[in-house]
């Protein structure tokens, strides 16, 4: 116990402790941690190279004095430069005692501050002479409170908060002489987590461990640990299939299993990384990958779905769990052929029912690489090599790193309605804009024709001579442009840029192309696909609003609806319509951060304003390098 640390501690502490100085109890109880901190730090820095055995002089420990004064009175804005009369006195007082009494300092490290404060409190209570700041002192550290805190960085310190497991039991096995580990899991009725491979010799070794599953959580099945036996059971040259079976719940009771494992030469230790997420580009079913090392064991999911990789120390295959759809999702989810085949692993737990449930196996980054070249060095050996230029770097990818974007008030991000022709995204713009004109609003476009009569410039068009927009078109400034009959039309970035500088948010409809600008770090964009309901439901409703727009019109007025078309569709156009969403979907679906199908326009409507309000007050997943 570090006695001359304790002295010092008490003698600051009654200094501070006089009633001029602390001017209530909760006072003396923040002075308490701050000095004891100051006290222990400065004196450790200044004395932790000397033996226990070594005299302290005079001047080292008035040094050291001298600094815990400085930090304690820096704390209250008075800075006492050098130690005044009645400071020295103190210090030659409490440097004789140590010396007389032969006390030698401890290491700081191995005190413990409950077991100092309990020393002096019985030291105090049996020789200090009764005083004001003596029961103060007394009465401030036999506060629970104080107590709990002195506790708590004791117990922080030490990390003794860890929890303490017992060693794996390892034994000699007098057979073979080899060390065995016993492992007993109680598993009830969730999945094991792990899966298992067979070599050419019939033995058994575990494959993987899935990150969170049972096997995982106990600490003692590592990869590479070979399965001896299951439930007193020999499993060595036993087909995957039987120890599967002989894993089943029906097998063993209360879901408890035991295994027999030699150790792995290596612990191969779960690499574990910081939590990162991605948005699956493509869709993926581990059934259908003739490559993956355990269908069983994978994780299926869709274009869209946000995932949560949680092991990615595999070079080819990961381990990640599905957070949910769009990107709103929650946050908890040749020789190329790389021998993968050659080591098929077979799964012990998995259940396929529950694979949105769970931590599965997907493939890596590198690894879709990598079939990508092969691939397409295939196509070129064959001379069938044909692929697909979008213009966009994404499309070749597996999956997109992302992160949370949180709302804020100086954030505004436009809404871009991407759809089929007809589908209706011209009058959920209008109908947007139309309750709150104040808050949302579209870009204006301009064009190379001549203004109408009613027309106004800047209103319904921006008028600018063709020479001027054919500069702009070549600098890249467009969004969107195209011809039509003689005169260009188009949409420049900087009439968005306009209206955020409004403070209002830009509802827009514009080509898929444009998402090559507007899907980016400057400007953020919510990209809402409008997809058209089957073709019997879009028929039918179209057919409704059409002949309720139709009345609206006869008797001369239309309500608080927008139309969406007085025009009737024809079954042609219906299926061409649908067609359509379909071929948008297929080439830009990873753009898309929400999906709206436009069956019934008022209710189709009030999900877009729930969208729009959500986005304002949620955080989203956007690609990663859109946050800072």
């Amino acid at each position: 116990m570090d006695h001359r640390f304790s002295i010092v501690v008490v003698h600051l502490l009654l200094k501070l402790l006089q009633p001029h100085v602390v001017s209530s109890c909760d006072h003396a109880a923040s002075l308490v941690s701050n000095l004891l901190y100051n006290c222990r730090c400065v004196i450790s820095y200044h004395i932790r190279r000397r033996m226990d055995t070594t005299p302290v002089t005079f001047e080292t420990f008035a040094k050291a004095y001298e600094c815990i004064l400085e930090c304690v009175e820096d704390e209250f804005g008075k800075r006492k430069k050098h130690l005044t009369a009645n400071d020295l006195k103190h210090v030659v007082i409490i440097h004789r005692t140590l010396t007389n009494r032969g006390l030698h300092l401890s290491r700081i490290g191995d005190s413990i501050l409950t077991e100092i404060v309990d020393s002096l409190l019985c030291e105090w209570e049996e020789s200090a002479p009764p005083s004001v700041a003596v029961q103060q002192l007394v009465s401030l550290l036999s506060r629970p409170i104080i107590k709990s805190l002195f506790s708590v960085y004791d117990i922080t310190s030490n990390r003794t908060y860890l929890p303490q497991l017992p060693e794996i039991p390892y034994e000699v096995d007098d057979d073979d002489g080899i060390a065995i580990k016993l492992v007993r899991l109680v598993k009830g009725n969730e999945a094991l987590g792990a899966t298992i491979k067979c070599d050419t010799d019939g033995k058994v070794y575990i494959a993987r461990v899935i990150a969170g599953g049972v096997a995982d959580r106990s600490g003692n099945i590592q990869v590479g640990d070979r399965v001896l036996e299951v439930n007193g059971v020999s499993v060595t040259g036993m087909s995957p299939n039987e120890i599967v079976k002989l894993l089943g719940n029906e097998n063993n009771e209360n879901g408890t299993v035991t295994f027999k494992l030699e150790p792995a030469e290596i612990p191969a230790a779960v690499v574990w990384n910081e939590s990162r997420h991605v948005r699956a580009l493509i869709d993926y079913s581990g059934s259908r990958d003739s490559l993956h090392p355990c269908p069983e064991a994978a994780l299926c999911f869709t274009r869209g779905e946000i995932l949560e990789l949680v092991v990615t120390g595999d070079e080819h295959w990961w381990q990640a769990r599905s957070l949910g759809h769009g990107s709103f999702a929650t946050l908890p989810l040749a020789s190329a052929v790389f021998s993968i085949k050659q080591s098929r692993e077979w799964s012990v737990f998995v259940p396929v029912n529950q694979l949105k449930k769970r931590v599965g196996v997907i493939p890596s980054e590198e690894l879709q690489q990598k079939h990508r070249t092969l691939r397409e060095n295939e196509k070129s050996r064959i001379g069938t090599r044909k692929f697909l230029k979008t213009g966009n770097e994404i499309d070749s990818l597996l999956y997109e790193s992302v992160s949370l974007l949180y709302p804020k008030q100086s954030l505004i991000r436009p809404i871009v309605l991407i759809g089929p022709p007809g589908v209706g995204r011209n009058e959920l713009k209008k109908r947007l804009i139309a309750i709150n004109s104040d808050r949302y609003a579209t870009s204006v476009p301009h064009t190379s024709r001549p203004r109408r009569s009613h027309e106004k410039d800047g209103i319904d068009y921006h008028f600018a001579k063709r020479d001027s927009m054919e500069h702009w078109i070549r600098q890249g400034r467009f969004l969107e442009y195209g011809e039509y009959k003689g005169n260009l039309y188009g949409t420049l970035a900087d009439s968005v840029h306009a209206v955020i500088k409004q403070g209002r948010i830009p509802v827009l409809n514009t080509h898929p192309l444009a998402l090559r600008i507007l899907r980016s770090k400057v400007f953020k964009s919510f990209v809402i696909f409008v997809k058209p309901p089957p073709f019997d439901i879009l028929k039918e409703t179209r057919r409704q609003h059409r002949a309720r727009n139709l009345q609206a019109t006869d008797s001369g007025h239309h309500g608080t609806s927008t139309p969406i078309s007085v025009r009737g569709f024809t079954d042609s156009e219906f299926e061409q319509m649908i067609s359509a969403g379909e071929q948008l979907f297929q080439i830009y679906g990873h753009m898309f951060d929400h999906v709206l199908t436009n069956a019934n326009f008022e209710a189709s409507f009030e999900q877009l304003r729930n969208i729009v309000n959500k986005l304002e007050h949620e955080p989203t997943w956007v690609p990663s390098d859109w946050v800072d």
